[in-house]
């Protein structure tokens, strides 16, 4: 097997707030809220998170 030389790498410096980063804290965060929505409009409409038991 042979490995190619593709010289040298120009190293770039490490960003301080990385796009993904950001896009990863955005989603979390939606999807907290959704929770708590799900769960406030369950509680409302149903009296309860979880249903009752045995029916």
């Amino acid at each position: 097997m042979t490995s190619m030389n593709t010289g040298p790498r120009g190293s770039r410096p490490a960003a301080d707030n990385d796009v993904y980063t950001v896009l990863m804290l955005i989603s979390a965060v939606f999807a907290l809220v959704a929770t708590v929505y799900l769960i406030v409009r369950s509680a409302n409409m149903f009296g309860g998170v979880l249903p009752a038991a045995g029916g």
